[in-house]
């Protein structure tokens, strides 16, 4: 099955061929893929595309307990949520509208290889963002190293593994007893399984 080519569709945001680079409405492929009624509650990630914008904005960042952003903001984090939400839950071929209207060769660009403190950007290395964390330990790592990798992964919204590093990161500062020692080692290895975990889903997707 034809997989949604997202590095080509993000790779236009930035050349503002594809015009949800200026608004996550305006995009006309995946306007015409919405059929749910705004103002959904609760929708359903695994077909995120039939829901409009804020309403999975909505959603995602009520998980965080946070409101979603705005403005040019707003247009940034959703075409983030976008590229990860293509790579677990790809549009299939049999929903999109007109054929193939996304299928191009992979740009030729390469992916810059992910340094701990990355920043969203259209060349970002998700993978290689995960591998990170897969294989990080407080104990070969000096704890600025995982503070630059808790950056990047709540940058491009990978909050929920991010989470575990975080909770790791905390428990660090001023940690003396064992028992400290311990929940900093239970953490950290919720961040490795989490991090391989959807690794995982995102090469069984491809």
């Amino acid at each position: 099955m034809t997989k949604f080519n997202s590095h080509k569709w993000i790779r236009e945001f930035k050349s503002g061929t594809n015009t949800i680079a200026e608004s996550p409405e305006s995009d006309s492929t995946l306007k015409s893929l919405r059929i749910r009624v705004r103002g959904e509650e609760f929708p359903d990630l695994k077909v995120w595309w039939e829901y409009e914008p804020e309403d999975i904005m909505t959603y995602v960042y009520w998980h965080q307990k946070q409101l979603p952003p705005t403005g040019a903001k707003f247009d940034k984090e959703w075409a983030s949520i976008v590229k990860q939400l293509h790579s677990r839950h790809p549009i299939p071929s049999n929903v999109r509208p007109g054929g193939d209207v996304t299928e191009a060769a992979q740009s030729t660009r390469p992916l810059k290889p992910f340094t701990p403190g990355d920043k969203w950007a259209n060349d970002f290395d998700y993978t290689g963002m995960l591998r990170w964390g897969i294989d990080a330990s407080h104990e070969t790592m000096e704890i600025s190293e995982l503070e630059a990798g808790y950056e990047s992964f709540t940058d491009v919204n990978y909050h929920t593994e991010g989470a575990h590093l975080g909770d790791a990161i905390d428990h660090m500062e001023g940690a003396v007893t064992g028992q400290e020692h311990n929940k900093i080692e239970e953490f950290m290895s919720d961040f490795n399984s989490a991090c391989a975990k959807t690794l995982k889903d995102i090469t069984r997707g491809k």
